[in-house]
């Protein structure tokens, strides 16, 4: 039974480790930025893209998309 729990566990964290892709789009439904999510605080979400790093404000995003297709988002 440790076992099982100690997997459990370990996955657990190992999701917490990955960085997430992301498309974001404005409230007209336009992108405004791509990229692996690096943080999140109370106000803006940064996105690192290739050597540069983004900072998109909450107030600007309108979707967030993780996959290309629609059922993915669900």
């Amino acid at each position: 039974m440790a076992l099982i729990l100690s997997l459990k566990t370990y996955s657990q964290n190992e999701l917490e480790n990955k960085r997430i892709f992301v498309r974001v789009y404005n409230l007209n439904g336009h992108k405004i930025g791509k990229g692996k999510i690096i943080s999140i605080t109370e106000s803006m979400i940064l996105l690192k893209r290739g050597e540069k790093s983004i900072d998109i404000d909450f107030s600007e995003i309108g979707k967030l998309k993780t996959k290309h297709s629609a059922g993915n988002n669900i």
